[in-house]
């Protein structure tokens, strides 16, 4: 096994089951990229706060594998989960997350997997 194959989530199994779940309920979960890659959760970020979110709230494991940063833009609740060695992944509202992951993308980050 390679590194780069290492690094590949081992629940992908999952996603589909997620957001099958999550569009009932209007909400959606876009995975942004991987970890090793940190510009992505900083670009993540920086366009949230651009476009008037403000953080609210942080979380996580107590080892810090995961920290969870909770943002609200234009009334609306949004997390950015950030996975150490995983994936980064947005959730919220899916016109809200959809947008957000978008403008992420035409800002340079190529947006590697989204809602499968």
């Amino acid at each position: 096994m390679t590194p780069s194959e290492s690094l590949k989530p081992k629940h992908d199994w999952r996603w589909p089951l997620i957001n099958t779940l999550l569009l009932f309920i209007g909400r959606a979960a876009i995975k942004l990229g991987h970890w090793p890659d940190r510009q992505i959760a900083l670009t993540a970020g920086q366009v949230i706060r651009a476009a008037g979110g403000t953080a609210y709230r942080e979380s996580g494991s107590p080892c810090g594998e995961i920290q969870n940063i909770y943002f609200h833009l234009r009334g609306r609740r949004i997390r950015l989960c950030i996975e150490e060695y995983g994936a980064v992944t947005l959730w919220g509202p899916r016109s809200l997350v959809r947008e957000l992951s978008k403008a992420i993308e035409a800002k340079g980050q190529p947006v590697t997997a989204s809602e499968k």
